[in-house]
């Protein structure tokens, strides 16, 4: 074991003092070491991420949380072989000594088959980095203990306010803090923070029917204040414009998807425009191919300020920017990361990449990814449907054919009648393919929306001009 003078990572970051210049200096550290034990390049992301959070059913508090993920990757290139190894932190002390660390990652590069490709293999400093203004503000890590109760106890009186609804059985508030940076040995350097504090709740609500459930989130990144009174009023009107709901006959249908709905849709298409899914034929899209309607497009941005999936850097240190996947109908890009984008034959990557957390390494992933929004408003969107239904949420739409592109989810909403909302319904299934859905949209509106939970997607609510629905054969009309 090497002694604490050649313990390269010893004075790292604790949670009480997570500094991105702490970060920066450590990764520096292990890049040196790395070149100096014989590695070609190396590049070394480092975070540290502290979470609290408080959990009740109603407004009795069942738990509090306060949990720090803390530690270092390290990635190695040697002879062509790209190695990687990982460092924890626990209460600022590291697992690994750097020297370890660093000859772990080199013996990985010693097994790991070539990656067939000349030049280096990590990306270069290319352009500059951006400013993403609103990630980080100190407010949104204060943690008063009574001022959480006090509003976990405010969304469950609004909740149980809503008539119909009995109980608020998950009611959540947490705030998280994190610190990142990036160094790799080509110059790349960037580190930045970023803070949000969010409230959920989920409700119960009662009718002759039975019990339905509702849920609503509300987010911020420190420069506004969360509203619990209108996160749990919303979350009890949820279930209580359920109650009640019945089957509607099987057949076609004109579908509006509120963004509630359409952003697993978004999920999904950020799974099949990834140039992994190109690579490995997981995907139904071509480049330059037609495969929706004029009024779609789809956008990746992490420079949108304050966005849920903004960050100047991507996990490799790229600087993000704003990337068009689908134009207009068209499909005009992929995610990359550099790996990728090299293969594509790209000069540089586009600040695509993503890590699930330090322990892994980068891959192509979206950011905020959302629909362009329209210019009409929803109802305006719920009146030009004389028979149709309102989806409020779909289950179960990651289970799709990537090559095929059939989809089938089970949903739940409300009937359109006449252009009006008109009765809630449930125990339905959407099934189809995906040309038929994005050929078939034929309005979307202005209320783009980013919703917590799902790491950066957004949608408006989209109008498609005809679904198959699946349920039951005497339902009521």
């Amino acid at each position: 074991m090497p002694d604490t003078a050649t313990n390269l990572l010893a004075n790292t970051v604790t949670p009480e003092a997570d500094t991105r210049s702490e970060l920066l200096a450590m990764a520096d550290r292990l890049i040196a070491l790395a070149l100096r034990r014989g590695a070609a390049e190396a590049e070394a992301y480092a975070s540290n991420q502290r979470t609290r959070a408080a959990h009740a059913v109603r407004d009795e508090i069942q738990w509090f949380r306060d949990a720090d993920v803390n530690g270092v990757g390290l990635r190695v290139v040697r002879h062509g072989r790209i190695g990687y190894a990982y460092c924890s932190m626990s209460q600022g002390r590291p697992m690994l000594t750097a020297e370890v660390l660093v000859d772990e990652a080199l013996d990985l590069a010693a097994v790991t088959r070539p990656q067939g490709r000349q030049g280096p293999l990590l990306p270069d400093r290319g352009r500059p980095a951006v400013d993403v203004p609103g990630l980080h503000y100190d407010r949104a890590t204060r943690w008063d203990v009574a001022e959480t109760a006090e509003a976990m106890a405010e969304l469950a009186a609004a909740a149980l306010a809503v008539p119909g609804v009995i109980d608020v059985p998950r009611n959540h508030y947490g705030t998280e803090q994190a610190h990142t940076a990036v160094v790799n040995s080509h110059g790349l350097r960037s580190s930045f923070g970023s803070t949000i504090r969010y409230q959920w709740a989920e409700t119960i609500a009662v009718s002759a029917g039975g019990t339905v459930t509702g849920n609503d989130a509300g987010w911020t990144r420190g420069d506004a204040d969360l509203d619990p009174r209108a996160i749990g009023t919303r979350a009890g009107e949820y279930a209580r414009r359920h109650a009640g709901a019945t089957p509607v006959p099987s057949g076609d249908y004109a579908v509006v998807l509120t963004p509630q709905a359409a952003v697993n849709l978004v999920s999904r298409l950020g799974m099949l425009l990834t140039a992994d899914a190109f690579e490995q034929g997981r995907t139904l899209f071509e480049l330059g191919a037609g495969v929706a309607a004029p009024a779609f497009s789809l956008v990746d941005d992490a420079t949108i300020p304050g966005g849920l999936g903004s960050q100047p850097v991507d996990a490799e240190g790229v600087p993000t920017r704003r990337t068009t996947l689908i134009d207009r109908g068209t499909v005009t890009g992929v995610l990359h990361d550099s790996a990728t984008a090299a293969t594509f034959g790209h000069d540089a990557a586009p600040g695509n990449a993503k890590r699930s957390s330090y322990r892994a390494m980068p891959h192509p992933g979206p950011s905020n990814l959302f629909i362009n929004p329209g210019t009409v408003s929803p109802s305006s969107l719920v009146a030009g449907v004389s028979h149709g239904i309102l989806v409020d949420e779909l289950i179960g739409l990651h289970a799709t054919n990537p090559v095929t592109g059939r989809f089938g989810a089970a949903a739940r909403g409300r009937l359109i009648r006449g252009g009006r909302i008109d009765r809630p319904v449930a125990d339905i299934a959407i099934a189809g393919r995906y040309s038929d859905l994005l050929t078939g949209i034929c309005g979307i509106a202005d209320d783009l929306t980013f919703l917590p939970g799902h790491s950066g997607l957004g949608s408006p609510s989209v109008l498609i001009d005809r679904l198959s629905v699946s349920g039951s054969s005497g339902g009521v009309r």
